[in-house]
């Protein structure tokens, strides 16, 4: 997964970070520093306080976060390691690096300096081995709902294991891939307009380290964000479908929810996604839809125009969970698992090539659009979710 690559898709994030430190110890309970308060300590359980932690204040320990998260060149000096910091904070935010607000760093505190760089959550004290695992999750610390983003968990040192990522009731099994300094999880996942709410919401990485189980927590804050309207006149039938058939579509969207609830283990996909056809938008996501004047909910995906015949590509490497034929509302339509709980979904197509149970990779053909199913035209729809919540595809996908 290219970090950077991840965060310049995703420009709507605020990125944070926490650390979960293990070494060895004497078996006390740790203390909990959360969203960078690094002059009182939150008991994680009952301590003795002479072996209370030191604060996560200095800057050379911000330095190695920030090292940690993105490789960066790490100044000697400490006034120059807090211009830089400033600095590499402009650079994540897509900004030009500012010398006079870097200077202005020297004179800064360590809380105001990690708000716009990475936010300090936990250390973990550990005894029992000399080994050490330095964990790091990395977050958004504020998103808007309905938009993807990645989530990111480096180790070093000490190796950990069922690594499990819990967000908006939904939880998944991540896998890891090896570094130079140790293992790299990752999972990309967002918010529904249908169902999330503004205000804070948590999130928790669970993992065994050292024969114990562990959690990092952490907050998003969620803010709303405005949407388009959209006007359609179809034919009655298409709206209200007919009551024989109410059996026939009430089975297929069962079909649809498990297939996009499915749950295997992996971690993010490369990104940018592949483009599924090349064609430009021709409805986005999150639209408010009104069919004959009556409001029949939100746009879950993007509506890509293609000819009918157009070849559709799989976004990225997976397993297809579903191969639908001829659903009522979705028509012909295709359902991969990605891993981490990421799925894609591909609507409305003229022709499928594959079947439930293939392996595919990024670009591969899996079939023809259409318009099958309730449609006007010939497009191709689009979804992206992460254990079936949907968010927009859009800023996930290569221009």
């Amino acid at each position: 997964m290219d970090r950077q690559s991840s965060r310049a898709l995703l420009p709507n994030c605020a990125w944070t970070a926490s650390r979960h430190r293990r070494t060895g110890g004497d078996g006390t309970l740790p203390q909990r520093y959360r969203d960078g308060a690094a002059h009182s300590a939150r008991p994680y359980g009952t301590a003795d306080a002479s072996r209370r932690h030191r604060p996560l204040h200095d800057l050379s320990m911000h330095r190695d976060i920030r090292s940690h998260v993105e490789g960066a060149r790490r100044p000697a000096h400490a006034s120059e390691q807090r211009a830089y910091a400033l600095s590499r904070a402009d650079n994540w935010r897509g900004a030009e690096p500012d010398p006079e607000r870097a200077v202005e760093g020297e004179k800064m505190t360590f809380a105001r300096i990690i708000r716009g760089t990475l936010i300090t959550a936990a250390i973990l004290t550990m005894a029992v081995s000399q080994a050490a695992a330095d964990v790091v999750v990395g977050a958004p610390a504020t998103a808007e709902i309905g938009q993807p983003f990645v989530i990111t968990i480096e180790v070093s040192g000490e190796k950990i294991s069922d690594v499990r990522f819990s967000w908006q009731r939904h939880e998944s099994l991540l896998v890891p891939e090896d570094t130079v300094n140790g293992q790299r999880f990752s999972v990309l996942t967002g918010t529904d307009l249908k169902n999330a709410k503004p205000g804070p919401s948590p999130l928790f990485v669970t993992f065994t380290a050292g024969g114990k189980r562990e959690k990092i927590e952490h907050s998003i804050k969620l803010s709303a964000r405005k949407y388009p309207v959209e006007k359609l006149d179809v034919a009655p039938s298409k709206v209200t479908p007919p009551k024989e058939l109410s059996e026939r579509i009430a089975r297929e969207a069962k079909l649809g929810r498990a297939a996009m609830q499915s749950d295997s283990a992996g971690q993010a996909p490369k990104l940018p996604l592949v483009r599924p056809v090349p064609g430009s938008f021709s409805s986005v996501y999150g639209k408010s839809r009104y069919f004959n004047g009556e409001f029949r909910g939100r746009h879950g995906g993007v509506d890509m125009r293609a000819k009918e015949g157009t070849p559709i590509k799989a976004a990225a490497d997976g397993t297809v969970v579903l191969a639908g034929n001829n659903f009522w509302f979705a028509g012909n339509c295709v359902y991969i698992d990605h891993g981490a709980g990421f799925v894609t979904f591909y609507g409305h197509m003229s022709k499928i090539n594959v079947k439930k149970g293939d392996v595919v990779k990024a670009g591969d053909i899996l079939g023809l659009s259409g318009k099958t199913g309730r449609v006007t035209g010939p497009h191709l729809h689009f979804s992206t979710a992460w254990r079936g919540e949907f968010f927009d595809p859009a800023a996930l996908m290569e221009k």
